[in-house]
């Protein structure tokens, strides 16, 4: 979701209530933070619309948090779908 940074940049959150970053990256993160699973990040993601960009960031926190391969593939399907 846009949202707009202190200093007046466009920035990126995770639904409503979430922070304002500057990339979204960090906001990918967040939600991963507040949903605690991939699968859970991929429905909420979905209620968006997403980029191809996007489920490439999310693969690569999915990634770097260590989550097994089977998962990130699974998740990476799962936000396909929703490719818009």
């Amino acid at each position: 979701m846009k949202c707009t940074l202190d200093s007046g940049e466009k920035g990126w959150k995770f639904g409503s209530k979430g922070k304002c970053y500057q990339n979204k990256k960090d906001a990918i993160r967040q939600g991963l933070a507040i949903t605690g699973s991939p699968e859970k990040l991929a429905k909420e993601l979905g209620k968006g619309t997403l980029s191809q960009e996007d489920i490439e960031l999310t693969h690569g926190i999915l990634y770097q948090a260590g989550y097994p391969i089977e998962t990130i593939d699974m998740t990476r399907n799962l936000l396909k779908d929703f490719v818009k």
